[in-house]
């Protein structure tokens, strides 16, 4: 979590919802990116490789949805009572 908040700085209030291993999991976040995307609402799924030797990793991550079901944890109704807006996440592909 901690390389994450370090790699992508635009991310915050990133927190597992549920962590299935160190690189796979439900996860939940805002960002700061520019308008139009900026302080959107984000419930993923995250899940990557970590290539030790060469100290890098790939993951992949796409949003998951209200009611969705993610290894027994269910994706909670989207809250917009601070007029945030969820964003949805097709493919993200991020490698470091």
């Amino acid at each position: 979590m901690e390389i994450l908040k370090t790699l992508i700085p635009e991310f915050y209030d990133l927190e597992w919802r549920n962590k299935v291993t160190d690189m796979k999991g439900y996860m939940y976040g805002k960002n700061s990116m520019p308008w139009p995307l900026a302080h959107r609402d984000i419930n993923f799924h995250y899940t990557g490789v970590l290539d030790y030797k060469n100290r890098a990793f790939v993951c992949l991550s796409k949003s998951l949805y209200s009611g969705d079901k993610y290894h027994g944890c269910t994706v909670p109704e989207h809250d917009d009572s601070e007029g945030l807006v969820e964003m949805e996440i097709i493919n993200g592909y991020h490698f470091f």
